[in-house]
C-alpha cells in the first residue's frame, strides 16, 4: 500500500517539495493555520487525508480545514458509544461496535459511511449498570465515518484506541478506510496473515519485495521471543508497477517462479514462507 506518514517537520515544508502519496494520517490535534494550509496544498495536488478525532480541525476553531464531508459540533457526551457501518466493511456485521475512547458530535455534509449509536445512559455512581458498559440504545446520534472530497474523517481517535485496547473491529475500520481512499493507487497486495511485515524496496533495474511471517510469543516484562519458526503457505503477492518485468524469482535461492500480468500488477503465489522471503521483480 502507497502510504506515507507525514511528520510535522515535513508538513511545514514547502509546497511540492515531497512526492505526493495518496493518502496521509492527519495527527489527532487541532491545526495550527500554516499546518492546516499544508494538508490543503497537499489535497489539492491529489493526496486524499484519512483524519481521526480532533485532527484537521484548526487549533482557534470548531471548523475543519478540509472536506472531509463533516460539520464539528461538539465533543460527544457518551463514553462509551456505539460505532454501525453502513458501508459493507470486511469483518463487520449490521450492528453496533463499542468505542471506548473519547468521540466528536459530528454532522455529516457529505457521503455517510458509519454512524454513532448512543448507549441509554452514561454508567457512573449515580446511574448505574451492572455491565461493563451500557448497552446501546440503538438511538441515532450523529454521523461516525464520513467521506468528502478531501478524505475520510471517522470521529474517534481510533488509532490511540486501538494501542490501548487492540478491538479488532478499530483495525477493521481504518483498513476500509484506507482501502477506499487508495483504490487503484495500491503499489502491494498480499493475503499475508495479520503478524505478516511486508517491505518493497527498489534497487537499480530490479524490485525487491521482503515478507517476514512469525509468531512471538510474551516472555518476562515486556519481551516478545520468536522460538518456532511457523511455515504459511500459497501466500499471493502482487506488485503495481509500470517497468516491464521479465523475470521473478526467489532470493537467495535463486528460484524462478511463474507470474501473471493484469491490470497494471504482477502477481505471484509463493508455496510456502518460513519466517522470511525475498522476491526479486527483474
Amino acid at each position: 500500500m502507497s502510504i506515507k506518514i507525514l511528520s510535522a517537520d515535513e508538513i511545514k515544508q514547502k509546497k511540492n517539495s515531497y512526492d505526493i502519496p495518496p493518502v496521509l494520517f492527519a495527527n489527532p490535534k487541532n491545526l495550527y493555520q500554516r499546518r492546516a494550509k499544508r494538508l490543503r496544498e497537499f489535497c489539492d495536488c491529489g493526496g486524499k487525508v484519512l483524519a481521526t478525532g480532533k485532527s484537521a480541525l484548526y487549533e482557534n476553531s470548531n471548523e475543519f480545514c478540509l472536506n472531509l464531508g463533516a460539520e464539528w459540533i461538539k465533543e460527544n457526551p457518551y463514553k462509551p458509544d456505539y460505532f454501525r457501518p453502513l458501508e459493507k466493511i470486511k469483518g463487520m456485521g449490521d450492528t453496533g461496535y463499542i468505542m471506548y475512547g473519547n468521540g466528536e458530535k459530528i454532522r455529516c455534509i457529505g457521503n455517510e459511511l458509519g454512524i454513532r449509536e448512543n448507549p441509554y445512559f452514561n454508567r457512573t455512581r449515580a446511574h448505574f449498570c451492572s455491565h461493563q458498559h451500557t448497552p446501546n440504545s440503538c438511538e441515532y446520534g450523529g454521523a461516525g465515518m464520513t467521506e468528502g472530497k478531501d478524505g475520510i474523517y471517522i470521529a474517534w481517535n481510533i488509532f490511540a484506541d486501538y494501542a490501548q485496547s487492540g478491538e479488532l473491529h478499530l483495525k477493521q475500520m481504518a483498513m476500509f478506510a484506507l482501502d477506499r481512499l487508495l483504490d487503484t493507487a495500491k503499489t502491494l497486495k498480499t493475503n499475508l496473515p495479520a503478524q505478516g511485515i511486508v517491505t518493497l524496496m527498489k534497487q537499480s533495474d530490479r524490485l525487491i519485495c521482503h515478507l517476514l511471517y512469525a509468531s512471538p510469543v510474551k516472555r518476562g516484562n515486556g519481551i516478545e521471543v520468536i522460538e518456532d519458526i511457523v511455515p504459511i503457505y500459497n501466500v499471493e503477492l502482487a506488485i503495481k508497477t509500470d517497468r516491464k518485468i521479465n523475470k521473478v524469482y526467489l532470493a537467495p535461492q535463486k528460484e524462478d517462479i511463474d507470474f501473471t500480468y493484469d491490470n497494471g500488477y504482477i502477481s505471484v503465489k509463493l508455496a510456502k514462507i518460513e519466517c522470511h522471503q525475498m522476491v526479486v521483480f527483474e
